[in-house]
């Protein structure tokens, strides 16, 4: 069953006070593309992330959010540059020994000169956070691709009643297309018959209006068309139905299949046949907007 390229899915994964959670949404794409919102501290996993969406998403924009929370930690620290607080200290002194000045030592002045406090993030566990990161991104994908599957559950019957519908016209179509040179020639015998007397009627020579409805018959022989055109239609009742990505290959067969319904209606000149491209025409354009959404 074909998938939808829509869809969401979430997972999480706890350890020791750690809690990391995966939230994942599909939407429409031509390719697959995938954008993700990581905490600064994992973003050495960003690569292993992208290559498992890739790996279950053929097609799709993916716009997957992670989130981390350790209970057991503090996520900042601050850092203390002793050392470089006493030379700063140091040099303070000596100055105000050059200058003559007193120097009252101020420990809240030499906090707040450059580098002596700093904040730090604490670097997380990188082995247990992937290993988190592995069980919750598999959830999501999971519970996305159901999402999907359920989704394309729908998209597949109407593309399905689109194509058995656009078979069914073009049943009609054959047999009006046959008729169409008897039609023809019925025409041109009504024509000879208004405007030749009987004397130039009795010489006038019958293989000449035979010449002249072969000549039609042949220009407008859509046979062919036909036959193509129902190959395409069963090839997507088949294609639909598989598992994997058919997304591309259907957006293909759709533009096959108006080119041939175009063909047809230029090539034979019929109220009756043009009214039925018409509704094919219409039917077809709705199958192509729901092939948009196939993976």
């Amino acid at each position: 069953m074909a998938k939808s390229m829509t869809g969401f899915g979430r997972g999480e994964a706890q350890v020791e006070g750690k809690t990391l959670s995966v939230e994942i949404k599909s939407v429409n794409n031509r390719y697959c593309d995938v954008q993700v919102r990581l905490p600064r501290s994992l973003f050495a996993l960003e690569p292993q992330f992208r290559r498992k969406c890739r790996e279950v998403v053929q097609r799709g924009k993916l716009d997957a959010t992670v989130i981390f929370v350790d209970l057991d930690s503090e996520e900042r620290t601050i850092h203390i540059n002793h050392q470089l607080a006493k030379s700063y200290d140091g040099a303070i002194k000596s100055l105000s020994e050059g200058l003559e000045r007193p120097w009252i030592p101020d420990v809240r002045y030499i906090s707040q000169l450059p580098e002596v406090m700093t904040l730090q993030d604490n670097a997380p566990d990188v082995e247990v956070i992937a290993k988190l990161l592995e069980v919750a991104q598999t959830q999501a994908l999971e519970e996305l691709n159901q999402s999907k599957i359920k989704e394309g559950v729908s998209l597949t019957e109407d593309i399905s009643c689109g194509c058995n519908e656009l078979l069914n016209l073009l049943k009609d179509v054959k047999e009006r297309a046959a008729q169409v040179p008897l039609l023809y020639r019925d025409r041109l015998q009504e024509r000879l018959q208004l405007l030749l007397s009987p004397e130039q009627e009795a010489l006038f020579d019958e293989q000449r209006l035979a010449a002249e409805v072969l000549l039609f018959a042949d220009k407008a022989d859509v046979h062919e068309e036909i036959v193509r055109l129902e190959s395409h239609l069963r090839e997507m009742l088949v294609l639909v139905r598989k598992n994997n990505a058919v997304g591309k290959k259907l957006d293909f067969f759709c533009q096959e299949v108006n080119r041939e319904i175009n063909t047809i209606g230029s090539k034979v000149s019929d109220l009756d046949l043009t009214r039925q491209v018409v509704e094919m025409k219409s039917i077809l354009e709705t199958i192509r907007e729901q092939v948009q959404n196939i993976e």
